[in-house]
């Protein structure tokens, strides 16, 4: 029994690390930010195997948080979507700077208006912050796993890649920036 507990949690490892890898390997090959978005959510529901995935940026003049890209089932309306600062999920997830799943959107009171998306109907969300040396730059959110409940490790990889985009998407601005200083 301890052999076989053994080697599922090795197992389990392996994948979240795999998972990580691939995800930095991917998100690295552009500093296109419009590339590095599209790569940072394909990375993300390829390895959470989810229905729509979101990503999102802190405005710095008006701290509103401003979807800039996402992916998957009727995806199409969330890019350009505002959310105020604190407000929903995401707000709370930007605030304190750690991610969370909600297995059952309509059983969670913190879910609400807010944080819902046209044409989508949420199931179950995981959000985490996207950070770059230790401030929180975005959100990445996944909706809707498509085996119908998020695994025990999605919070793990899904942190992971959060940490990766900020890093990537930081190179991205800054790279964008000389680029029209030298323009």
């Amino acid at each position: 029994v301890l052999n076989a507990r053994l080697y599922t949690e090795s197992q389990r490892t392996a994948r979240v690390m795999s998972s990580l890898a691939e995800g930095a390997a991917a998100i690295n090959t552009s500093l296109e930010l419009p590339d590095v978005w599209r790569r940072i959510l394909n990375q993300t529901m390829q390895a959470l195997q989810v229905e729509t995935v979101a990503l999102a940026l802190i405005d710095s003049t008006t701290d509103d948080i401003v979807f800039q890209a996402a992916a998957g089932h009727n995806s199409g309306n969330i890019p350009g979507r505002h959310i105020k600062s604190g407000r929903g999920l995401t707000g709370m997830v930007v605030s304190n700077g750690f991610g969370l799943i909600v297995p059952n959107v309509d059983a969670d009171e913190r879910f609400s208006e807010v944080d819902k998306f046209g044409g989508i109907v949420m199931r179950a969300v995981a959000i985490v912050p996207i950070q770059t040396q230790g401030k929180v730059i975005g959100i990445l959110e996944a909706i809707n796993p498509i085996s119908g409940a998020f695994d025990m490790d999605a919070l793990l990889v899904l942190t992971g890649l959060g940490s990766l985009a900020g890093t990537t998407i930081q190179n991205a601005q800054f790279l964008e920036r000389l680029k029209r200083a030298h323009e």
